[in-house]
């Protein structure tokens, strides 16, 4: 809802169609994933872009991604089980996928939507959400620091 251009630039009540606004916030809880996954699983930007639907696993105790050798930084591969709470997030977005779809999604479909300008959105939406880039011990947040605060 923040005005983007011209003299109200920066200012809340942006006036937009219905249709526009259930998609700013679909991509708002897109987002909000893709920040939780990358503070639950440690990984890196590019390493959460490479996952598809066929890295996830669901129906094992607990819930897990396989990350192959090849997208991985280290290129040992991974399974890294998924905290319950990132799970019910991943089904939510994936049952909104599939009704926008109006079926099941292909295996090979990515399972973030990773924008290749990730760390500037980050940026813009921790300023609008008001959080500090620096703390008072001279900290910076920024994406790589979520891989930190997993650790």
């Amino acid at each position: 809802m923040t005005i983007r251009t011209g003299k109200n630039k920066g200012q809340l009540g942006a006036n937009i169609r219905d249709e526009v606004r259930a998609a700013r916030i679909r991509l708002g809880n897109e987002r909000a994933l893709i920040y939780s996954a990358l503070v639950y699983t440690g990984l890196r930007k590019g390493e959460l872009d490479s996952l598809t639907l066929a890295h996830l696993i669901l129906d094992s105790e607990p819930a897990r991604l396989t990350l192959k050798a090849k997208d991985e930084k280290a290129k040992r591969g991974a399974v890294l089980p998924l905290h319950p709470a990132l799970v019910e997030a991943i089904k939510a977005n994936l049952t909104e996928r599939e009704e926008l779809n109006g079926g099941p999604l292909p295996l090979d479909t990515s399972l973030f939507n990773v924008p290749p300008a990730l760390s500037k959105i980050f940026n813009r939406d921790i300023k609008l959400a008001g959080i500090e880039k620096r703390d008072a011990l001279d900290r910076v947040i920024d994406v790589h620091s979520l891989r930190h605060s997993h650790a």
